[in-house]
C-alpha cells in the first residue's frame, strides 16, 4: 500500500530488449516491469512472451529491417 501523498512520486515503467525479433518463444523474457517510488525500486517482474510469435514472411523481414534501419 502506498500513502495517498506518495503516489504522485509512483513511476512505473517497463524495459524491454530491444528490438523485439521473432521468432519468440512462450514464456520468453523479453523484458521487466519496474515499479518505483522516488528512488526506491518496489517491484521488478519480467516479462514474458504469452505466446509463441513466428517470424515473418520475406516480405515482414523486408519491411521490418527497413523500419529497424529508419527507426520507425
Amino acid at each position: 500500500t502506498i500513502p495517498r501523498k506518495q503516489r504522485s512520486s509512483l513511476e512505473i515503467g517497463m524495459v524491454y530488449e530491444e528490438p523485439m525479433v521473432g521468432p519468440l518463444v512462450k514464456g520468453q523474457k523479453i523484458g521487466a516491469v519496474i515499479v518505483k517510488l522516488k528512488d526506491r525500486e518496489l517491484l521488478n517482474r519480467p516479462v514474458v512472451a504469452a505466446k509463441d510469435i513466428p517470424s515473418g514472411g520475406f516480405v515482414g523481414n523486408f519491411v521490418d529491417t527497413i523500419r529497424l534501419y529508419f527507426g520507425w
